[in-house]
């Protein structure tokens, strides 16, 4: 593609194919489709009393309506425009709780500290990494909190490794790279060779081996290039784009679906089904009153009465009742007393209250409740009920820990992994024979194996039932970390401390009764024992004598010499 041949598809000049223009569209209803729930979108509606349209704080925008007015909440053949009005107004974006409540389980699981490991050589690179250069956070950070929910919401949007700054105002002896999330909303032209995309004031084309940026001149409405970016935004040379696909489930039409996919038709019915449970409510729940006709005595139910009149053809004329107000009617004003026959009193009361059948309303009720469980099971919510059966709860357990592994999996093998390479590449560019090309270094990455879905009370237990099986000891040291790691989540001390121990004392996870059959059998000594016993007491007295910030940096092959004098 040609620098001319952008600028005219940028200024409309030049239309993209009718391909490249569906494509889009496709993409951008997967980003609509999902995002209207994990951002709570809500509908505008007309109050009819002003005819002024009122936006809620959460209106994003006309394709969020067109969603909302179209599909989720489209028009009954029999509903009016008050009804339709009433219901937008009343819509609440209950479906969000679900999603965002499966986005902080999962990258609370993926992206806790303990759980990875990033080993980037280079001090200088390690620092910008582990800096926040990125939208504020550094890069893990930035991955656990922005990235994750774009990768959500718009699985085919792209991750763009790009200079913060154009070349011509980096001044750092390194490039300064950031991290910057496509949204496909915002694509203008996506192939495999060109990224076309707007930005703020700005739009970017992105080839195989330069990024240009061009301004907006708001007086003509039109993009061009400015006098300091003719030779370009930033060469990277990479021969290939510097992006990464979001990702999520594949689906055979051509794109990617979201990881929380699975959940969306259900919540789209959810939608759909509470709007007609609230209608309900409203329209048939409430007690009404049947009124017996009942004439005025005083009018004989005409409504009028003759009054004097003395400029009146024949001294009278018609008025309207005083005691009806001109209806004909006996007044049902509860502050009003009517007196009737006793007879009517009984059986043919002229004042009836009708509670109306709510097995309707129960109906709604229960079928919202059975939608919003589709949800929460779709997305790995639902509580295992405490009498569901041990093995029950472990299936539930078992998927969950799928659901969050083929995530991690996809975020460190994809997105971080090609996001590092990108960042070294800029950054550590170096020239053969007068060409400069971009270098390249390996970066350890120790991606999450376990993701501490399980309670302290399934960890303890489990523990247990390895001691009475008598599992080995390497296993059941495994399983106290664990525990401890779970229990003591935000207690960096105490998870220091049962490292120390378990690394020191094999002795330590042996039941009393273990130790017993050890020392009758001579296959421990008491010294040992003895050493078993000591370390927890000897090593509260390190804390204290040396101080916690000693202590979680200290090497396990110091404390052992400390504390050998024990045995």
């Amino acid at each position: 593609m040609q620098l001319n041949e952008v600028l005219a598809i940028l200024n409309k000049a030049l239309r993209p194919d009718r391909q490249m223009n569906e494509t889009l569209q496709r993409l951008r209803d997967v980003y609509y489709g999902m995002s209207l729930h994990t951002t709570g979108a809500c509908p505008a509606f007309k109050d009819l009393a002003g005819g002024s349209i009122i936006y809620p704080q959460a209106y994003y925008g006309t394709e969020y309506q067109r969603l909302f007015d179209k599909h989720l909440l489209s028009r009954h053949p029999r509903e009016s425009d008050a009804t339709r009005n009433w219901r937008f107004s009343q819509y609440r974006p209950l479906t969000k709780a679900p999603f965002m409540q499966v986005s902080e389980i999962v990258t609370g699981a993926i992206f806790q500290d303990s759980n990875y490991t990033l080993d980037v050589h280079d001090n200088e690179d390690a620092q910008y990494i582990w800096g926040n250069h990125f939208s504020g956070y550094d890069l893990m950070g930035y991955f656990g909190g922005i990235g994750f929910k774009n990768m959500i919401e718009d699985p085919n949007g792209l991750f763009l490794r790009i200079p913060n700054k154009p070349a011509y105002e980096q001044t750092a002896d390194k490039v300064e790279v950031d991290v910057w999330f496509v949204n496909t909303k915002d694509m203008v032209w996506c192939s495999n060779a060109d990224l076309i995309f707007k930005r703020g004031e700005y739009a970017y084309w992105v080839d195989t081996q330069t990024i240009w940026r061009f301004s907006y001149r708001a007086d003509k409405k039109e993009y061009y290039l400015a006098k300091q970016d003719v030779q370009g935004y930033y060469a990277h040379l990479l021969g290939r784009l510097p992006v990464s696909i979001a990702g999520g489930d594949w689906n055979t039409q051509g794109h990617y679906d979201s990881f929380f996919s699975k959940a969306k038709a259900a919540a789209d019915d959810f939608i759909s089904a509470y709007s007609a449970a609230q209608l309900v409510d409203k329209e048939a729940s409430h007690p009404f009153i049947v009124e017996a006709s009942t004439d005025c005595p005083d009018c004989k139910g005409l409504g009028q009465v003759q009054r004097d009149c003395e400029s009146c053809p024949n001294g009278l004329e018609l008025i309207n009742c005083y005691s009806c107000h001109g209806t004909g009617q006996v007044s049902r004003n509860p502050g009003q007393h009517i007196i009737v026959p006793q007879d009517k009193l009984k059986d043919g009361s002229p004042i009836q209250i009708v509670n109306p059948d709510v097995s309707v309303n129960t109906h709604h009720r229960n079928v919202c409740a059975q939608v919003m469980r589709l949800i929460t099971e779709a997305l790995h919510l639902h509580k295992v009920d405490e009498a569901q059966s041990g093995v029950a709860k472990a299936i539930d357990q078992d998927r969950l820990y799928q659901f969050i592994s083929k995530i991690s999996n996809h975020v460190f093998d994809k997105l971080i992994t090609d996001t590092l390479k990108d960042i070294i590449a800029y950054r550590h560019a170096t020239s053969v024979n007068g060409q400069v090309h971009p270098a390249q270094y390996t970066v350890k990455i120790v991606k999450p194996i376990q993701f501490k879905i399980k309670t302290s009370a399934d960890l303890l237990a489990e523990y247990g039932e390895s001691t009475k099986a008598g599992m080995p000891v390497f296993i059941r040291q495994r399983m106290a970390l664990d525990f401890v790691d779970k229990q003591y989540s935000g207690d960096a001390l105490m998870q220091k401390k049962a490292q120390l121990i378990t690394m020191l004392d094999p002795l330590s996870v042996l039941s009393t009764d273990e130790l017993l059959q050890l020392r009758n059998a001579n296959a421990i000594t008491d010294a040992e024992l003895q050493y078993s016993r000591k370390l927890p007491v000897q090593l509260d007295a390190l804390i204290r004598e040396k101080g916690e910030y000693w202590f979680l940096n200290v090497r396990v092959e110091e404390i052992g010499k400390i504390t050998e004098d024990i045995k």
